[in-house]
């Protein structure tokens, strides 16, 4: 202890000393840099602090009276993809919302046809035959394309509705075997994961479903 005090004593006169000669050719950037590290330092300390005491427990798990969340599924069309986020979403609940959203143009609306063509026998049919409650349909228009704006107020007003349950959203999401192809894809999943974190009141958990592409 003598010989560490020694030493603590001996390294701060010699830092006041530098900082008093120095001043002007530079130390005054230590002046600055050291308290503001030391306060950064002690901020992040305080943060982990208040985040451990906010989320720690000692009761024993509450496992009792759980209800199935409300599972929603957005869905533009039908494809492999589509079909592996609904058979996740069957796992979770019986409740299960499929959210597709309809817009004006030409192309979107040969894609809309097709998917209400295709409800019946595609997802309906092999539900019930599978002993399961056909999930619903949910069908919302956007004019202008506002996908994602659409998806969350929707999602918002299912948490309104629904306070007492989670609302689970399963998003299917292409996983590319090159990473630079990753930045054609997948960016409005990522925007809405973001607004409905940002924007739910802590009840609405989005699980990601990855197809992973061959090519």
């Amino acid at each position: 202890m003598v010989i560490n005090g020694v030493g603590a004593v001996a390294t701060g006169l010699t830092t006041c000393v530098v900082i008093v000669a120095k001043f002007a050719e530079g130390a005054w950037i230590a002046t600055l840099a050291i308290p503001g590290l030391v306060l950064l330092m002690s901020a992040i300390h305080r943060h982990y602090q208040k985040i451990e005491s906010e989320i720690d427990t000692r009761s024993p798990a509450q496992l009792s009276g759980i209800t199935p969340p409300v599972v929603v599924v957005p869905m533009q069309s039908w494809s492999r993809v589509a079909e592996k986020a609904l058979q996740l979403a069957y796992t979770l609940s019986q409740n299960v919302l499929v959210l597709h959203i309809t817009s004006e143009y030409a192309a979107d609306t040969q894609t809309d046809n097709a998917l209400m063509q295709e409800w019946g026998e595609f997802i309906v049919h092999p539900a019930a035959e599978a002993g399961l409650t056909p999930p619903q349909l949910v069908v919302l228009p956007s004019p202008y394309r506002f996908v994602t704006r659409t998806i969350v107020e929707y999602i918002l007003n299912l948490e309104h509705i629904h306070p007492d349950r989670l609302i689970s959203v399963v998003l299917p999401e292409l996983v590319e075997r090159r990473w630079f192809y990753d930045f054609l894809h997948n960016q409005r999943a990522a925007l809405l994961k973001i607004m409905l974190y940002v924007k739910g009141n802590g009840h609405i958990v989005v699980t990601n479903v990855p197809w992973y592409l061959s090519a």
